[in-house]
């Protein structure tokens, strides 16, 4: 990038702080803050303000392109090294985030899907209500939720790493939902086929469970509705996958109950497929989990995460407060930077990418253009064209 790209970014970024002052995070002067340049997202830290006027006369007067303050609460968050800034607790932030290249209108709806699964864990298995966390968008390629409640900071590592794992489906034990009740005294079950269940009634996941064990439900009637050919792609016979398709109802019945008996003697009818390992695998983790949730950034009590309605040195948007996650457009909605035509050069080849409900590119390296001012931000910041 040139000088004159840099300069020109830099004007960009300063007279938006100057006329879009941002809102300090609750107890701010108990907060560190981090700021970052084109080349590091987080530059230098240690750095507090004891109100939002310190903070926006700060951005306005130092226009960084990234600004980051911490989770965490300290009784000195100036203080150096960090054992003297004295921790007194931290929020709980989950971290989404997708790679995506270049800006893409389906990842983003990816990633944001994602991040409605999660608010439904913060709801339904963590008892949460809406008023209880916040939706904040992070300005690049994902979302940011936090929960700031008393009960919550004072979790360590370990506690909020059990959080993440749980949402991410980490270790998920499938000896968990499943155990055995076992036959009344008399009943003579030696003559059983070998390899079926014996002994009594396997007890799993049942209509009305919550948590795991409901979404492991709801994937068991997801598979027991499936067709012969899903079956057969799943790894069952084709005698098999005929006989729960002919029996389904049945199946659904003994499963509403919460007996796994008939449903597990499948396992041995289908060349050994552990059904339950087959529906949390299948179903139940690859539709309900939030595998790209970064447990480093949910464990980590110390944590700089983007600071909300700040500028995202990476591509120009904003960091929005998200109030109507299912509404939200990121690649519309994040968009500060007017629609004037400003003229590029472009520095490497670019592929197509959404940005301002429109698609743009490809371009070729060294070809010229007219592009809407918030879109050469964008292509600036990635180190892709220069301004002419």
């Amino acid at each position: 990038m040139n000088v004159d790209s840099k300069v020109f970014l830099k004007k960009k970024f300063k007279k938006h702080y100057l006329s879009n002052p941002v809102q300090a995070p609750p107890e701010v002067h108990r907060r560190e803050f981090g700021f970052g340049t084109l080349e590091d997202k987080i530059k230098y830290r240690h750095k507090s303000f004891s109100n939002s006027r310190a903070l926006n006369d700060f951005l306005r007067r130092e226009t960084p392109f990234f600004v980051s303050y911490s989770c965490a609460y300290y009784e000195f968050p100036e203080n150096q090294p960090m054992e003297s800034k004295n921790w007194l607790g931290a929020e709980v932030v989950f971290d989404l985030d997708l790679e995506v290249g270049f800006l893409s209108s389906m990842k983003m709806r990816q990633v944001k899907s994602e991040c409605i699964a999660l608010t439904r864990f913060l709801e339904d298995d963590f008892g949460l209500n809406p008023r209880e966390y916040s939706v904040n968008f992070s300005g690049g390629k994902g979302y940011h939720i936090h929960v700031d409640l008393e009960g919550v900071r004072g979790l360590n590592s370990n506690q909020r790493r059990q959080l993440s794992d749980y949402v991410t489906a980490a270790n998920l034990n499938r000896e968990s939902f499943i155990s055995c009740r076992q036959s009344p005294v008399g009943i003579n079950t030696s003559g059983r086929k070998k390899g079926r269940v014996q002994g009594g009634m396997v007890v799993g996941p049942k209509l009305g469970d919550v948590g795991w064990a409901g979404r492991i439900y709801d994937g068991t009637v997801r598979l027991l509705d499936s067709s012969a050919d899903e079956l057969k792609k799943l790894g069952f016979t084709p005698h098999v996958a005929k006989k729960i398709t002919s029996e389904k109802d049945k199946l659904k019945k003994y499963l509403d109950e919460g007996n796994w008996t008939a449903i597990q003697n499948l396992i041995y009818k289908s060349g050994g497929r552990d059904v339950l390992a087959l529906v949390i695998e299948n179903y139940a983790v690859k539709n309900m989990a939030v595998p790209d949730t970064d447990q480093q950034v949910t464990q980590d009590v110390s944590r700089l995460i983007r600071l909300p309605d700040s500028l995202h040195g990476g591509t120009g948007l904003s960091a929005k407060a998200v109030w109507d996650i299912d509404s939200f457009d990121p690649l519309v909605d994040a968009v500060v930077f007017p629609d004037e035509k400003v003229s590029v050069s472009f520095t490497r080849s670019v592929p197509e990418f959404d940005l301002g409900g429109e698609t743009h590119g490809p371009y070729k390296k060294s070809s010229q253009t007219a592009l809407p001012e918030y879109a050469v931000v964008y292509l600036l910041l990635k180190n892709v064209c220069d301004v002419i």
